[in-house]
Formats: structure tokens, C-alpha cells, sequence
């Protein structure tokens, strides 16, 4: 019975995942320590961009009582947007949440080739004087390769 009801289980989660054409795990073609990780569900991807950023050394990470200052900081960015065959129109927060990024992804064969058409500041952002512009400026443009 145990059996029945773990296969049931499995069975029906599988049924629930979400899988589209472009579902998987892109690396940046000119920085290896970055990875797009995307999913598509119908009408809507959701892309989650994950890269190291350099630190001076002063930020400190606590795990229980040791801490690391470590030399690069990794990150995640999430977007999420609708998609028509091969062109997603996403929108996320970037650089912590400072910025309000919004991008194109074009997919070609296992090609993610993205460019930034905007960036503004966050409530965050404009706190402490982020310029989104400047960190992620229109028309800036960058390609992944699917890892798998």
C-alpha cells in the first residue's frame, strides 16, 4: 500500500511541473561564475540570474558563531514576463533589489541571447542613491549557452 500511494504521489507532482521549450540552465558566455536558470510556464518565464560580484573584503557573512568576508558576493536576480515563441519581455529586481530591471531573452537553439530595455530605481535603490541606469544601461546585451 506504501508503495501505491509514494507512486501515486510522484506521479502527481510530475503531472504539476512546469516544462516549456526553454526550461534550463544558461552560462554566461563571457563569465563563467554566471548562470540564468529558466522556467517557463505557458504564457510566462521566469528567469533567475545568478553571478558573483566583487566585494572590498568588509562585508561580513555569520553562520552561527563564525564569520567569512568573503572576496566576491554571489547573487540572485529573479525577472518574470510573458514569452511568445521564442521572445520573453521580463521584468525583476536587480542589484539587491535597488533596481527595477526589465529585459528581452531571444532563445535560438540552446542560445539565450538577452538585452537590457530599461532600468530604474527602487524605493531601495533610490534610498541610497543607486543609478540603475548606469549600472544596467539600455541596450546592454549578453548571451548564454545552455548548460543543460
Amino acid at each position: 500500500m506504501k508503495k501505491a500511494i509514494a507512486a501515486l504521489l510522484v506521479g502527481a507532482s510530475m503531472s504539476a511541473m512546469a516544462s516549456g521549450p526553454y526550461d534550463g540552465l544558461y552560462q554566461s558566455t563571457v563569465n563563467e561564475r554566471s548562470f540564468i536558470l529558466v522556467n517557463q510556464n505557458g504564457p510566462l518565464v521566469l528567469a533567475a540570474n545568478y553571478y558573483a560580484i566583487p566585494t572590498d573584503g568588509s562585508i561580513g557573512l555569520y553562520f552561527g558563531n563564525n564569520s567569512v568576508k568573503p572576496p566576491l558576493m554571489y547573487i540572485w536576480d529573479a525577472y518574470m514576463g510573458p514569452i511568445d515563441g521564442n521572445t520573453g519581455n521580463v521584468t525583476g529586481l536587480a542589484a539587491s533589489g535597488a533596481c527595477n530591471v526589465t529585459m528581452q531573452f531571444v532563445f535560438q537553439g540552446q542560445t539565450l541571447n538577452w538585452s537590457i530595455a530599461k532600468a530604474e530605481q527602487t524605493q531601495l535603490g533610490a534610498s541610497q542613491s543607486v543609478n540603475c541606469v548606469s549600472a544596467f544601461p539600455a541596450g546592454a546585451s549578453g548571451q548564454a549557452k545552455r548548460v543543460f
